[in-house]
């Protein structure tokens, strides 16, 4: 499946990524919270856990247009709820990053390696008012699809510190049901 070389934790690595696929066809929020909390934020200041807690990217997504559906805190609770049902309680998160999570995770995590999705590659695939365009001219942003490969890091997120660290990537990535 994916994380070839990796060990025991491949088979969470692949259930971690078979949820991805299943949840979307592209998987980079990530690029356009880089580039839109900026307005909200100081230009050169990063997204960071507290950014991402209070609210300012889910405002963002609210404001950016009338027809985004925009995942509501009960949604996203339930969802992570789910994700998390799946596992067991002693069990560690791993989290597959190829765009700026790479670079600014904002995840506290006890390791990272290096990764490889297999069966996924990069491909601008993912049309966006909310990075890049407007509703008349949507822009178009790197995410996974089907075929190649795709290298990136692998944060593992420990089994005490998962309910809210996944709390914060799905704030993060999960705006939207884009996926």
């Amino acid at each position: 499946m994916c994380g070839a070389g990796i060990g025991p934790i491949s088979t969470i690595i692949g259930k971690v990524v078979t949820w991805i696929a299943q949840l979307n066809q592209c998987y980079t929020l990530s690029t356009y919270i880089s580039l839109q909390v900026k307005s909200n934020l100081m230009a050169d200041e990063p997204i960071t856990r507290e950014s991402i807690l209070d609210g300012q990217i889910q405002a963002l997504a609210e404001t950016r247009s009338h027809r985004l559906r925009v995942m509501t805190d009960d949604e996203r609770i339930e969802m992570v709820q789910s994700f998390l049902d799946d596992m067991g309680e002693e069990e560690s998160v791993l989290v597959f990053a190829y765009g700026s999570l790479i670079w600014n995770p904002a995840l506290h995590f006890t390791r990272h390696f290096p990764g490889t999705l297999l069966g996924y590659q990069r491909r601008f695939c993912f049309w966006t008012i909310l990075g890049r365009g407007c509703e008349d001219n949507p822009g178009l942003m790197l995410g996974l699809e089907p075929g190649g490969d795709c290298a990136g890091l692998v944060y593992e997120i420990s089994a005490e510190r998962k309910n809210g660290e996944l709390d914060i990537l799905f704030r993060r990535e999960m705006v939207s049901y884009a996926y």
